[in-house]
């Protein structure tokens, strides 16, 4: 979404939330 860290939300709650928390 934001970043390619975060691809799904299994990757958005291991590195999302490090990038953007905001971006849930």
């Amino acid at each position: 979404m934001l970043k390619q860290n975060c691809g799904s939300n299994a990757g958005h709650d291991q590195g999302g939330l490090a990038v953007a928390p905001k971006t849930t």
